[in-house]
């Protein structure tokens, strides 16, 4: 039994659960590869893996989204950067949804394998990079005005990455071959990757296991689909087969968790503990005011200016102001002066009295 009492071990086995059912789908296609594999028709393949990509840009941009309106509410550097990171990545994802083999292209560009290709890993490895750093420094607040820079380096990364791709396409080396699947150079770079992801993915297990949170099972989830999307991308032979599509698919999956487990990290439980908070002073405020109304004498607090934060009903009576009257206002002024106009008048008296 977990210690957390927000964590149930119903939802570790269910958390279990899918990780293990992606893990025989995974495994299915490997251990019955020859029998399952199949290539299909361009048109709908395209179709498919248009719907996919759009899924996962869509959430990608949601995130960023939701990020740069909370941001001045919630100065983390966790949110900034999961912001960042989604923004950039589904620019460069729509990019290689684009560039597809099959699609229109990027406008002044026309659509290509290799370009494709290259804006997938540029994608991929940005997000593997980025998020690693992210869950491998601790968070604390930062400046308002780090919002803007942030954005400005998202974009002019992405100018810079699609530049790249755009005008040295035929320069760069070849990661997919249409028929024969991927280049060795695109395995080692898909599984430098994983082992961003695996290690991320380590990182958040053990602080899970220090403080278990609800959005840490939904975070490591996620990367449990994103490594094994990663690796069927190192097993397909064509653009068109199972391998690839169900590599799309699980990429899709893995972003819908990581938007549950950012909102729930960064909106659903501070909005919680705030709420909590709130509720436990008003037990404190009742639990103070039964004690204070039982004891026959009057009880007044006061903050470090002096003000009147609280007052039970017997130091009405006595005072003889109502409640309403004397929170917020200083003692000495109320009881004393009765106006601030007459304690001015009062200080310039004595003041008078000591200098003669």
């Amino acid at each position: 039994m977990t210690s957390n009492p927000s964590i149930s071990d119903e939802q570790e086995k269910k958390a279990l659960m899918i990780a293990g059912i992606a893990v025989l789908f995974f495994l299915a296609t490997i251990v019955f590869r020859e029998g399952l594999y199949f290539v299909a028709e361009a048109n709908q393949y395209l179709s498919l893996h248009t719907i996919l990509e759009f899924l996962s840009v869509t959430v990608s941009l949601s995130i960023a989204i939701q990020g740069w309106m909370i941001f001045p509410q919630h100065l983390s550097r966790y949110r900034l950067w999961y912001s960042v990171v989604f923004l950039i990545v589904g620019i460069i994802d729509l990019l290689h949804t684009l560039s597809y083999k099959g699609m229109p292209g990027l406008i002044v560009v026309e659509s290509s394998p290799q370009k494709a290709t290259w804006f997938w890993v540029a994608a991929r490895l940005t997000q593997a990079c980025m998020l690693f750093l992210i869950i491998f420094f601790p968070d604390r607040q930062v400046q308002s005005r780090q919002k803007k820079t942030m954005f400005i380096f998202s974009v002019l990364y992405v100018l810079v990455i699609a530049y790249i791709i755009i005008r040295y396409e035929q320069k760069l080396p070849i990661l997919v071959v249409d028929g024969k699947g991927t280049t060795n150079l695109k395995n080692f770079l898909e599984y430098s990757i994983i082992l961003f992801y695996a290690s991320t993915a380590y990182m958040l297990l053990r602080s899970y296991k220090k403080q278990p949170k609800k959005a840490h099972l939904d975070l490591i989830l996620a990367f449990v689909f994103l490594i094994l999307s990663e690796f069927l991308f190192t097993l397909y032979k064509n653009v068109y087969d199972l391998q690839n599509f169900l590599g799309h698919l699980y990429k899709g999956i893995s972003y819908i968790y990581f938007m549950k487990g950012i909102y729930i990290a960064t909106i659903k439980e501070p909005y919680d503990a705030q709420k909590k908070a709130e509720e436990e002073l008003k037990k404190r405020e009742k639990y103070l005011k039964t004690i204070t109304s039982s004891l026959g004498e009057g009880v007044i607090v006061l903050d470090k200016d002096k003000k009147i934060t609280f007052i039970n009903q017997e130091a009405e009576r006595l005072l003889g102001y109502q409640k309403n009257e004397l929170l917020g206002k200083a003692l000495f002024q109320k009881i004393h002066c009765g106006s601030e106009h007459q304690c001015d008048s009062l200080r310039d008296a004595r003041s008078a009295r000591r200098r003669n």
